[in-house]
This record gives C-alpha cells, structure tokens and sequence, in this order.
C-alpha cells in the first residue's frame, strides 16, 4: 500500500543511514470488540502490507505514549506494554474497565531516513506529498537526496458491549490524525464513513487518505484527497477490519538535521461475524 522508508534504525535520531522502502504502521487488536467490560485486549503492533506483515520493533525507546480515550477522559496503557524480547513479539494487554467505545492512541518517537533523489521524488509524489515536492523544485534540490525525521501516530476502536459512546467522533490530539465523523460501529444502511483529517488541531486540505480491508473483505482500497474541511467518505462494508492511512510532510525548521518532518497516521476498526 504505502511506499515509505523502512528503518534500520535502533533509537532516536542516532546514526545517518540510507533506508529502503516499508509499509503501513498499525495497531491489531486480537479483537476490535468484547462482549463486556472489565476485559483486556491484546493489542499488536504491525508493519507491512499485503502478504508481507510482521511485528513492529516496539521498544521503550520509541514509545512516547499509549493511552485509551473515553468518556472524555484517558487511561495511560504504558504498563500493560511487553516490549520485544527476543522470544515475545511487542504487544500490549490493554485494558478496558467500561463498556462503549474505546479509542486506543499510540504516539512515536521520531526516527531518521534519508533517500536518494529519484527515490524521495517517487515517494513524496506517490503519497501526495505537495508542500514538499513544491519546496524542493523551489530550492532547486530535485536533484539532491532527501532527508526526513518521522514518527508515527495510530489509532484502533475497541467497541465493549452495546453501549456506543460518541468518543469516537472526537480528536484525542495527534500531531497528524484521523478523525471518523460517524463512529464506525453505527454505520447506517449507506456504509458510508465520512473521516477528518487533523494537522496540528486544523483540517488539513489536499491530504492522500486510503481506506483498505485488512481482512474479511473483497473490496479493494479506495483513494481520497481531502477537502476545504479535510474531509473525505468511503463506503465500506461492514464486515471484517479495516485501516484508514494518511502521511503529511512539512520543511524542517532546523534543515541541518533533516529537511522535512513527516507524520504517519492510521486508524483501524472491525466487525465481528
């Protein structure tokens, strides 16, 4: 789905390397919805696309926060995380007091990757990057390598019992993120899911958004500017799992680390038969 840049990295932003490309960043509950509260979730954390999935690296160095939001209030997850070990692929056993809606938020550190010119332009063009490709050809650096510092920021929707809380609706303050405007789990007969797309608390205008089934679906992945608002709709089934992704990039204020700060975002969800 995504052509980014797969880190090598071990730590922050601690050695100058080339990376080649990866994929989407996600949470994967062992189950987006639970008959009834009290109940813990595991959660994994993935990276892949296609037929090529695997374990994130979590590690305590490139966490910066794990919560669940309801009822207008958080709950910090960081002690429910097992970090990889070398036999146990990082998860986390989130635990859910309540019954409604749950939106799980997990924020990154940001890490380094750098790309060779032809390779950051395919990139940047592909994700529908403007402002950097626009900043480039300004500066007359097309034909430069391309640096980035980037993290991440992903989202899931637990659903406990058959209460539906309106949470889900509701920006839990990522730098870059997806906000559905109908919570998922009441989707009407038009399977239409309307989603905001927030940078930096602001709608953010002409982002690439997709929607793809993760599982469970035939449907293929569907493809969306956002508007004036930074709104875009998908009709989807309601069946299966299911990740929304958006990536925004804007010029470094301080160039000599890296010319641009990049955000990945998603948002998964899903039924049960």
């Amino acid at each position: 789905m995504r052509f980014i840049t797969k880190f090598t990295l071990i730590g922050l932003l601690c050695i100058n390397v080339t990376f080649s490309y990866a994929h989407d960043f996600w949470l994967s509950p062992n189950s987006f919805q639970a008959d009834k509260a009290p109940v813990k979730i595991p959660v994994k954390f993935l990276v892949g696309h296609a037929n090529d999935v695997g374990a994130w690296a979590l590690s305590w160095n490139k966490i910066v926060a794990l919560r669940t939001y309801s009822d207008g209030a958080y709950q910090d997850q960081l002690e429910n995380i097992i970090v990889n070990n070398g036999i146990v692929k990082g998860l986390a056993n989130v635990a859910l007091a309540e019954e409604g809606t749950h939106v799980l938020g997990f924020e990154s550190y940001h890490s380094f990757s750098s790309l060779k010119a032809d390779k950051f332009n395919d990139y940047a063009k592909n994700e529908g990057l403007a402002l950097i490709l626009e900043d480039r050809k300004r500066l007359n650096q097309t034909q430069t390598s391309g640096r980035e510092i980037y993290s991440r920021k992903a989202k899931a929707l637990l659903q406990v019992g058959n209460k539906f809380t309106d949470n889900a609706t509701v920006a839990i303050g990522h730098m870059l993120e997806i906000v559905p405007l109908r919570n998922p789990y009441q989707l009407g007969d038009d399977k239409i899911l309307p989603v905001n797309v927030m940078f930096r608390g602001k709608p953010l205008e002409n982002a690439l958004v997709d929607i793809a089934p993760l599982a469970g679906s035939n449907m293929e992945k569907q493809t969306m500017r956002t508007n004036a608002k930074g709104e875009a709709s998908f009709k989807i089934e309601t069946q299966g799992s299911w990740i929304v992704n958006v990536i925004w990039s804007v010029p470094n204020t301080y160039r000599s680390t890296a010319e641009y700060e990049t955000y990945f975002s998603s948002l998964t969800f899903g039924y049960e038969k």
